[in-house]
């Protein structure tokens, strides 16, 4: 994704590798197209959607642009050079984005009267919990085209109501949810009556690779990532994984290979296992606590990699308490969750870097 534009001098909450995906998102809806994005503040998503989309394509931006306390905390502390936040200041800021149409109000009561267009690629960071998510999710709904693409950010567990929601969503859809960082992204089926479950880049170009893909084996069935670096298995539920797996995605780098080996959640370590082989520990049926990936080949010193665990408590009520680990670098366990009591991991990631010179 080297060719993905994104600002950082405009202020943002989202992560770099989260605008990155949401450019990627971007760039492949079709020219003439309608982007529509509910909660840019400042306008660094939004300045994303716009650059790296067709220039042909509308980007619709709505938000109240009302001042709050948490974004003034949020400006002052990583962007104390930023310009009051109003759509003013969001102006100003996609100024060289011709393509933005900025609406303001309330969504989607704003827009509940006047909107007729078919959409593209629908994008959500307004409101984090019920019912402004639902009430946005549900009127959009209809308007987005079969075969495109809702998303959003902050799919976490400070977010109950997003995770309920999406994954109901896919569910509905009989979909799978990619999660890139915390930025999460559904395709809308085909064929409502008989959806063919596919990922979200199921039907876009695919990446040219190289790039590592996990299967992972969880007690409720099978989960494959088939984009570089988002998360696999069952990502903020309690579902272990008992095996996984490695696999090139994109092409493969033949003096390159990526070993792997785990810790059961009965303290027994698995022996180091070769990509496309399975890890898991001698007993069948054992959760995975830890895990340790570890480059290999004549290659390994040009590449660096990283990976993370997800772990997740059993739900209490509505509340999902889960733990996403730091990124750990290449032969180092993941660790364990400071909860006081051994966790099984229910997803993980990998992201695999070419050096820089």
């Amino acid at each position: 994704m080297k060719d993905i534009r994104i600002n950082t001098s405009i202020p943002h909450t989202m992560t770099q590798e989260g605008l990155r995906f949401l450019g990627e998102l971007a760039r492949h809806v079709p020219e003439n197209g309608v982007i529509v994005e509910v909660g840019p503040l400042f306008g660094s998503s939004t300045w994303v959607l716009a650059k790296n989309a067709h220039p042909s394509v509308t980007v619709y931006s709505i938000d109240t642009w009302e001042p709050a306390e948490w974004i003034d905390k949020v400006v002052a502390k990583k962007f104390p050079k930023a310009r009051k936040f109003s759509r003013e200041a969001f102006e100003y800021y996609v100024r060289d984005c011709p393509n933005v149409k900025p609406v303001q109000g309330w969504s989607p009561d704003v827009v509940a009267d006047t909107w007729d267009r078919k959409i593209d690629l629908f994008f959500d960071d307004a409101s984090h919990g019920n019912p402004g998510f639902i009430n946005n999710l549900e009127f959009f709904e209809p308007f987005v085209k079969p075969g495109c693409v809702m998303c959003g950010d902050d799919y976490a567990s400070g977010c109950p109501d997003i995770i309920t929601e999406t994954n109901r969503l896919a569910r509905r859809w009989n979909q799978r949810i990619n999660v890139i960082g915390r930025v999460w992204a559904l395709r809308k089926p085909l064929d409502p009556s008989a959806p063919d479950p596919v990922t979200v880049y199921g039907g876009l170009t695919p990446h040219k690779g190289p790039f590592p893909v996990l299967i992972t084996h969880n007690a409720s069935g099978v989960c494959t990532s088939d984009y570089p670096s988002s998360w696999t298995g069952r990502l903020h539920r309690y579902d272990p994984i008992f095996r996984f797996t490695l696999a090139w995605g994109g092409r493969r780098i033949p003096r390159l290979e990526i070993l792997a080996r785990c810790k059961g959640m009965d303290g027994m370590v698995s022996p180091w296992r070769r990509m496309g082989e399975y890890v898991e520990t001698d007993k069948p049926w054992v959760p995975i606590a830890e895990v340790r990936f570890r480059l290999a080949g004549r290659d390994a010193d040009k590449y660096t990699l990283r990976y993370q665990a997800g772990w997740c408590y059993p739900r209490i009520g509505r509340k999902v308490g889960a733990h996403n680990s730091r990124f750990f670098h290449a032969d180092s366990w993941t660790g364990m969750p400071a909860t006081g009591a051994p966790l099984p991991i229910n997803a993980l990631r990998v992201k695999l870097e070419e050096r820089r010179p």
